[in-house]
């Protein structure tokens, strides 16, 4: 699979978007608290004072990306992959894509 022609990254965070922000970000002061969940495909963590998601492929061809590095294309042949194979991947995908 061709993974957007980008190379690999550091992790990067996502910005909350504003109706996200109301369930995941607070004005509270940091705790420095992260929930982490993980798949077959794909490992995301969520930082629970801003509400950054990482999300980074573990397996597959384009292993060790970063989803925000992938190009729509690509995502969409994950999700249809992820369908086929392993359908906790395929729902945590589908979630990230709702967020952007």
């Amino acid at each position: 699979m061709d993974c957007g022609g980008q190379k690999r990254n550091q992790f990067q965070h996502t910005q909350c978007r504003p109706t996200l922000k109301l369930v995941f970000c607070s004005d509270r002061p940091s705790t420095g608290e992260t929930s982490r969940v993980e798949t077959s495909f794909l490992s995301m963590t969520l930082n629970n004072d801003t509400g950054n998601l990482n999300s980074r492929v573990i397996d597959g061809s384009c292993h060790s990306f970063l989803l925000d590095d992938l190009d729509i294309d690509s995502l969409l042949k994950f999700l249809t992959e992820f369908e086929a194979h392993d359908t906790q991947s395929a729902a945590l995908l589908e979630a990230c894509l709702d967020r952007t």
